[in-house]
């Protein structure tokens, strides 16, 4: 019984300040995640208190409780611009609608564009960054013929994201086919 070794380092001061400080924040967000929704109700305005929810969740699943096997850089980019986006789209549907068509897209493509240069920054040393990046260029494409069929026509933003996800998608299958091979089989391995 003396082989037994303990390899979780051991509590300090600061790592048990930080777990008190984690749980006083779970109880103030989920306060927050109470009041916001009656607060709502009660005024009788717009649906503010979704937008208001989602923000609170943003904050504690990207900082206060991220995820443990997922923590490359670009599964981060994607966490925060795919939250970025459905705020956007949130407050474009309950707030001020009108605009939604026109700047989402821009988005879009802004952080395809983001997406891409930060994983060429970083693919040398992590390649693990290609399945988020995938799956974010998989989502714009989705994105662009949903809209197409639902509306029958396309904004100049729509196109371009349309283009670049496509354009994405075909170079990044030509160039990369074997590491998407191999890390779509990790990421789908249940053994």
């Amino acid at each position: 019984m003396n082989d037994l070794i303990i390899s979780y380092p051991p509590v300090t001061k600061a790592s048990l300040f930080l777990h008190r400080v984690r749980q006083t924040l779970k109880w103030v967000f989920i306060l927050a995640l109470v009041a916001c929704p009656v607060l709502n109700i009660i005024t009788g305005a717009p649906a503010w208190s979704v937008v208001a929810v989602l923000g609170v969740f943003f904050v504690w699943k990207v900082f206060l409780s991220p995820d443990v096997l997922e923590r490359g850089p670009m599964n981060y980019l994607f966490t925060f611009t795919a939250f970025a986006m459905i705020e956007t789209a949130l407050i474009g549907l309950l707030l001020s609608p009108g605009w939604l068509g026109f700047v989402l897209p821009i988005m879009g493509f802004s952080t395809l564009i983001l997406s891409v240069l930060f994983f060429y920054t970083t693919s040398k040393r992590r390649q693990d960054g290609i399945i988020p990046l995938l799956s974010q260029t998989i989502a714009a494409l989705i994105a662009v013929g949903v809209i197409y069929f639902k509306d029958g026509e396309l904004s100049w933003p729509m196109v371009v994201l349309g283009t670049l996800s496509l354009v994405l998608l075909v170079m990044g299958s030509i160039a990369y086919h074997t590491t998407i091979a191999r890390e779509i089989r990790k990421y789908l391995h249940t053994r």
